[in-house]
């Protein structure tokens, strides 16, 4: 029963030593002294992250256990909103200062955006934007925004598509998987209902209806092949 009893002990030391200890804080400074300790299970990192938005002057500074993401980056002309993040693995070790990383060099990619400000619609957008640093796709997003369906269209990084979740950061609740694709004016959708997917289009999902349609064409070909032999 003793030997049970020490192994059992020594177990929890190890388990409790080999626990990540992270600051944990929301703070418009970034200053903090709340702590939490990260589930070992998930393997986390200690995590800083800077938000910034266009319709706030407010800045917000996060630290806590996560899961790195990347920089956050998106442009939609009359709205924007970025993140920076800080990522480590000692204890302890996101108290460090951290400032807005921007990359303001155009990379050639232009997206179309919203006319109005906060639009439920977005129909017939007419002007584009043009996309700098990170802002390698094209953004179509539905989402929710204080209590109105509003859609977002513009440039974002491909972390913003891959990562939408943290845009509720900014009090955003997205209502679907956001629609991104890497041409330029390729985020003209004048419909949520549309079924026609530009090229190099980049979804959560490899089973859309144009994935699929793409790769049943092998087997079109090879019924049509076999039906003129047969006829011939």
């Amino acid at each position: 029963m003793n030997l049970f009893s020490g192994i059992f002990i020594i177990c929890a030391l190890v388990t409790e030593a080999s626990t990540l200890k992270s600051f944990s804080c929301k703070t418009p400074t970034g200053n903090c002294t709340q702590q939490e300790a990260c589930d070992p299970a998930q393997n986390l990192n200690c995590r800083t992250t800077l938000a910034t938005w266009s319709l706030s002057s407010d800045v917000l500074v996060m630290n806590g256990c996560g899961n790195c993401t990347g920089n956050v980056s998106f442009n939609g002309g009359t709205l924007s909103a970025a993140t920076t993040e800080r990522c480590c693995q000692s204890d302890l070790c996101n108290n460090q200062t951290i400032t807005e990383e921007t990359n303001t060099t155009l990379n050639g990619l232009e997206c179309y955006t919203c006319p109005a400000l906060l639009s439920n619609t977005c129909e017939n957008p007419n002007e584009m934007v043009k996309c700098v640093g990170v802002q390698t796709r094209c953004l179509h997003f539905s989402v929710m925004y204080q209590a109105q369906d509003i859609v977002i269209n513009g440039c974002a990084s491909e972390s913003t598509c891959k990562n939408s979740g943290m845009l509720k950061l900014y009090g955003v609740q997205p209502k679907q998987d956001p629609y991104c694709c890497k041409v330029s004016g390729c985020n003209l959708r004048r419909s949520e209902d549309s079924t026609t997917t530009p090229a190099n289009t980049v979804t959560g999902k490899n089973d859309s209806p144009a994935v699929r349609s793409f790769l049943a064409l092998p087997l079109v070909a090879l019924i049509l092949s076999v039906l003129s032999r047969v006829l011939t």
